[in-house]
């Protein structure tokens, strides 16, 4: 991405993998996402609290806005 640069990002919930604090979870076992019943929304960076790597340094990551939208 464009540094200093504002950009848009999709993300179709289709392409959505089902994790748990940090950890993949097996889709065949996890039941599917329910698009009509989302309330709220999480963001995880790599190297979070679950994961033993953890990242070291300056960095940010700025978020204007999220939004979601129906794509047809």
């Amino acid at each position: 991405l464009p540094k200093n640069e504002l950009t848009e990002q999709y993300l179709p919930f289709n392409d959505f993998k089902p994790y748990s604090r940090g950890k993949s979870l097996d889709p065949n076992t996890t039941p599917p996402l329910d698009q009509t019943d989302i309330t709220s929304i999480g963001l995880q960076i790599v190297g979070g609290v679950y994961l033993p790597i953890k990242q070291h340094g300056t960095s940010s990551l700025e978020i204007d806005s999220i939004i979601a939208v129906k794509c047809e």
